[in-house]
């Protein structure tokens, strides 16, 4: 199936305002740490994930806590932050956002 493309323009800015308000409300909820009691998720890579020609989708398994092990390490200063960090950030940030609407942590 093909679907036609479409850019979306974000406002740094604006995404900015828009963490800050989640995380507002993520520690109205939850106080200084949120616990996640899942740790397991499938994830698709790139061509899974953005190519719908591509076929069948074949995920692998991720870990919360690794992905979050590696934006620790960007905390830290270990790595210096690349685009696919946002990768590994936005897979802990799913599963906070799950956690929330299954009210687990």
């Amino acid at each position: 199936m093909s679907f036609p493309e479409k850019s979306t323009k974000i406002e740094i800015d604006d995404l900015e305002r828009v963490f800050a308000l989640l995380i507002g409300y993520l520690r109205e909820r939850t106080g200084d740490s949120a616990t996640i009691d899942t740790d397991y998720f499938w994830s698709f890579g790139l061509d899974e994930r953005f190519d719908y020609d591509h076929g069948e989708d074949k995920p692998s398994l991720g870990q919360v806590s690794d992905s979050w092990e590696f934006a620790r390490r960007v905390l830290a200063g270990d790595i210096d932050p690349i685009g696919h960090d946002f990768v590994w950030f936005g897979e802990v940030m799913i599963a906070l956002g799950h956690a929330d609407n299954k009210r687990i942590w």
